[in-house]
């Protein structure tokens, strides 16, 4: 089973454009991160280390008649906790949500972890990125040949999707 992990990255919408052209449209599980959550049409499940901006993420989501999935966290504001992947962002614990959900192989789109202009809602750079790195460095390797990226610095670690690797 596979699973695309979305985060709010301002390269999100490309992201997803790249994997799409590649192998259709996604039929694996879809986890989004934070606000991007409100966007997606197809979400099985949501993941946050901000789980007090849910309440409104949700009435966003649901103003979008899109449903609402199971919401995960590390801590118990959430439909279910995973803990142990909280120390590296909330692109991170999206990774552990697809490993509990029982993904073999994980995309990352929008989950840059660099200093680029990196939210798609602002214009910005993302100072925080070295202080989660660490986190994402500690799990490289239960994450190694099993979760890729399409962009930023996730991509320099863990490599691209195979189905992307020479196209970009």
């Amino acid at each position: 089973m596979r699973a695309l992990v979305i985060g709010g990255a301002h390269s999100v919408w490309r992201d997803i454009w790249r994997v799409e052209k590649a192998v259709g449209p996604w039929d694996g599980i879809v986890i989004g991160v934070n606000d991007i959550g409100t966007l997606l049409p197809r979400l099985d499940a949501w993941a946050t280390l901000h789980p007090e901006k849910l309440p409104q993420w949700k009435r966003e989501r649901e103003a979008r008649g899109y449903t609402i999935p199971p919401t995960w966290s590390n801590n118990y504001a959430t439909d279910y906790t995973i803990a142990h992947w909280a120390n590296g962002s909330s692109g991170l614990l999206g990774v552990g949500v697809a490993f509990a959900m029982g993904a073999e192989e994980i995309i990352l789109c929008g989950v840059r972890m660099d200093r680029q202009r990196n939210h798609f809602r602002e214009e910005k750079g993302w100072q925080q990125h070295d202080r989660y790195r660490r986190g994402w460095l500690q799990k490289l390797d239960v994450m190694r040949g099993r979760v890729y990226s399409v962009s930023g610095w996730t991509r320099e670690i863990l490599g691209p999707p195979p189905f992307l690797a020479g196209r970009m």
